[in-house]
């Protein structure tokens, strides 16, 4: 019998060693239960602050890892025989390297590179928020402090020392109220934890998580307090750690404290996660807080879009007008944001004429669960300074990345391989709804695929100029391949009924084959070939490793990965390979923001993400697009 008002607990659960926790660590001991301690990873969040989700938990059925005065699973494990698998010791240099020189530590509103150091050699201290459970279960207290101060000033005679706050209460220190003098002094809060060590002589902490990132920057600190990371041969200790026998490397350390325990949380795609993806992750939601968002002007955005275009830009108005528009932008000295494929056809030489920057937005080409012109945010959007990537009259940032890709070191080609692989395994493509299987072809005929556009298009209209139109397409690929079987998808927006480019009857015939509601990747993979006008299909072919035959000017075409027969752009001249193109278009030119949590993401989050369930609009979106449809099909033209 039980007088629990739930079924008797396999194990009862505390956060740390917060006062709130001893209520649990009695239930434990009067029920019998196992304990189980759950605390923050040693990577967390961009900033210190409670409502950014944790990247990644500790959670240990044998004490905590701050708590000195009994084991622990890192403290059990670090002391076991227990030989780690090389693999997880590369992982681990990897990972030390990684954070190193990105500047990740655990709270992160602090790019590197960014703070002010002193010229001149200096000894770091390091501060901690007053009663914290790490310094009181950590075997210190304040007496500590003063002996590690103490102890700086008399081993560095003539060298200056600096104190380092505590990033989330800098003034609940144990040094708070000191008064700095000619060679003590606080160090400036906006300076990041790696810079802080790579220009410090020594460290002295008590029990800090920077002793530990000491370690990996390559330091002895000199240690007062018995934290996790004392009493393994890689610190100078003031106090003994009896239990702690084994002299272990700084890769071995990092490996149980960053890859073997944290259990790590992807909150984009909402599951459980790597330590690399968390990595990686981390540093995406860093980079987003560290550039402060473009201040600007937006010119003719829809209405709906103006929610998401708040996540990426700072919005200072949005205008209809061009000249209103233009002249907001001249008074505050600040670009001007417009829909490239809705840009005004003089917009360009106004903006010039008044010295007035464009930038130039566009989805990017990972972009949501369902079509945008039913009203789904994107995950990704691009922001081009110099023109845009379907237009090849004139030069785009995604041109010159493209360019400059063979410039690429080994491990962002592997990335961008791996990224590559990752969407062809999960059917990944701009739009990925849910869809009907692909009909069975024959085996023995070369198999095309003709993907529709939406005539009209801006990338038709900028990049084909002898071939503009579905019929006109599928009519030259018959002719060019009497043979084959040709498989013509019908473009998701005009099979949706919300853009123009039906297929005429007449011309049906000359596919073997009409699909409207098979995914793409699906198409793709189960042909040979695809030919195309410019559509982002062909890009999708080659990272299939599909042979693309182009009669346009898209953005992939002229770097000798396809087989052109369109316009030839004279200032594509480099040679990239397929994985510095993919990085390209789709790690360096777009920008990801989950629409769902608000979040910086980065490709991989939301490649994952797009293989899950399809997305919802409100309900109110949902009669919107009904809307637009009806009028469509009366022959209303609706922007």
């Amino acid at each position: 019998m039980t007088f629990l008002p739930c079924p008797w607990p396999s194990a009862i659960g505390v956060w740390g060693r917060r006062p709130a926790s001893r209520r649990g660590m009695v239930m434990a001991k009067w029920l019998g239960p196992p304990l189980v301690t759950v605390e923050d990873a040693m990577l967390r969040s961009v900033r210190a602050q409670r409502s950014e989700p944790s990247l990644g938990l500790m959670i240990d059925e044998i004490g905590v890892y701050f708590d000195a005065s009994k084991p622990s699973a890192i403290e059990n494990l670090l002391n076991s025989d227990r030989e780690f698998d090389p693999e997880v010791i590369d992982r681990a240099a990897c990972g030390i390297a990684f954070l190193r020189e990105n500047g990740l530590s655990k709270y992160n509103s602090v790019p590197p590179h960014s703070g002010d150091l002193p010229p001149d050699q200096f000894v770091l201290v390091i501060d901690q928020v007053k009663g914290d459970a790490a310094v009181r279960y950590g075997g210190a207290s304040e007496r500590d402090f003063q002996h590690m101060l103490d102890a700086a000033i008399s081993e560095n005679p003539g060298k200056k020392i600096l104190v380092r706050r505590h990033p989330k209460q800098p003034e609940s220190g144990y040094f708070a109220g000191m008064k700095e003098t000619s060679q003590v002094q606080f160090l400036a809060a906006d300076t990041n934890v790696w810079d802080i060590l790579g220009a410090a002589s020594a460290v002295y902490c008590v029990t800090s998580q920077l002793g530990f990132e000491a370690i990996l920057a390559g330091h002895v600190p000199q240690v007062f307090g018995k934290p996790f990371y004392a009493g393994w041969g890689l610190t100078a200790d003031r106090q003994t750690l009896e239990r702690r026998q084994r002299k272990i490397s700084a890769q071995q350390l990092f490996a149980a404290a960053m890859i073997i325990l944290p259990v790590w949380y992807d909150p984009v795609v909402q599951c459980r996660t790597s330590f690399e993806n968390a990595c990686i992750a981390l540093l995406a939601r860093a980079k987003h807080a560290w550039q402060p968002k473009q201040k600007c002007v937006v010119l003719g955005a829809s209405r709906w879009k103006r929610k998401f275009l708040r996540r990426y830009l700072d919005v200072v108005c949005f205008e209809k007008s061009t000249q209103r528009a233009l002249n907001t932008a001249l008074a505050n000295g600040i670009p001007l944001a417009v829909w490239a494929s809705k840009e005004p056809a003089n917009l360009a030489g106004q903006a010039a004429d008044l010295a007035v920057e464009i930038l130039r937005m566009e989805d990017g080409f990972l972009r949501s669960k369902g079509l945008g012109a039913e009203l789904h945010a994107p995950a990704s959007l691009v922001f081009d300074k110099q023109g845009i990537h379907f237009n090849p009259d004139q030069s785009s940032d995604l041109e010159s990345l493209i360019s400059q890709s063979n410039s690429l070191d080994a491990a962002e080609l592997l990335r961008a391989k791996n990224l590559r692989k990752k969407i062809v395994e999960l059917g990944i493509s701009k739009y990925n709804a849910v869809y009907r299987p692909m009909p069975e072809l024959p085996e023995l005929k070369r198999k095309i695929l003709v993907p529709g556009q939406v005539e009209g298009d801006a990338s038709v209209l900028f990049g084909s100029t002898s071939i503009r139109t579905n019929a006109a397409l599928l009519e030259q690929v018959r002719r060019d391949n009497r043979d084959a079987f040709i498989v013509y998808k019908v473009h998701p927006d005009v099979a949706a009924g919300l853009r123009k480019g039906a297929l005429p009857v007449a011309l049906q015939g000359l596919a073997d084959l009409i699909v409207q509601d098979v995914p793409a990747a699906v198409c793709i993979a189960a042909v040979d070939e695809v030919w195309t006008m410019t559509s982002q299909m062909g890009f999708e072919g080659l990272l299939h490793g599909k042979k693309v035959v182009t009669f346009g000017t898209p953005f992939y075409t002229g770097w000798g990965l396809t087989t052109d027969r369109g316009t030839l752009c004279y200032r594509r001249r480099a040679r990239p390979s397929l994985d510095g193109l993919v990085h390209a278009a789709l790690i360096g030119y777009p920008r990801y923001i989950d629409p769902d949590s608000g979040f910086a993401a980065t490709p991989e989050q939301i490649v994952r993400k797009l293989s899950g369930e399809p997305a919802r609009r409100t309900s109110g979106l949902v009669i919107v697009v009904w809307v637009l449809k009806l009028l469509r099909k009366f022959g209303f033209s609706v922007r």
